[in-house]
């Protein structure tokens, strides 16, 4: 129980915007990882909404048991200030689509593009890039908070 009070402690520590980038990535992850598993499930690659079923019978399964894993391990190691937390959230959303992109070419998966060009993304991928980079090495409050970080 002093585990929890001390993870829940650590937490408060955090500057707001890191707290809930922590937050969301362990309650994200989480939800992503057991997704298959509940049954009525629906889940929305790219244009395609797919049932439980077709989440494993697509191969799917295998890029939620990638991404939700990673997406939860990047709040963790927020949450615990861990050195290589900070640029994994800098370039979470690569390693999150890469596995429906692998999914998609490999096991002709569900296609994850989404109908926005290409340029939109680039652009989506740099602003998330270099707010997290600016807040987590520029910002004080989350200097003070990983200036222990192993």
């Amino acid at each position: 129980m002093s585990k929890i009070f001390a993870l829940r402690s650590r937490l408060s520590l955090q500057p707001t915007y890191l707290k809930l980038a922590t937050v969301a990535c362990i309650v994200v992850g989480a939800a992503i990882s057991l997704a298959p598993f509940f049954p009525g499930t629906h889940f929305t690659i790219g244009e395609t909404s797919l049932s439980q079923g077709a989440i494993w019978s697509t191969g799917t399964f295998i890029a939620l048991f990638t991404a939700g894993p990673l997406t939860f391990l990047a709040g963790a190691g927020l949450l615990l200030t861990k050195g290589w937390a900070r640029p994994l959230l800098i370039v979470l959303p690569l390693p999150q689509a890469l596995p429906f992109h692998l999914v998609h070419w490999f096991l002709a998966g569900p296609d994850p593009s989404w109908p926005a060009p290409i340029s939109v993304t680039v652009i989506l991928f740099i602003f998330w890039a270099a707010f997290w980079y600016l807040y987590l090495y520029r910002y004080a409050g989350a200097l003070e908070y990983f200036a222990d970080a192993p």
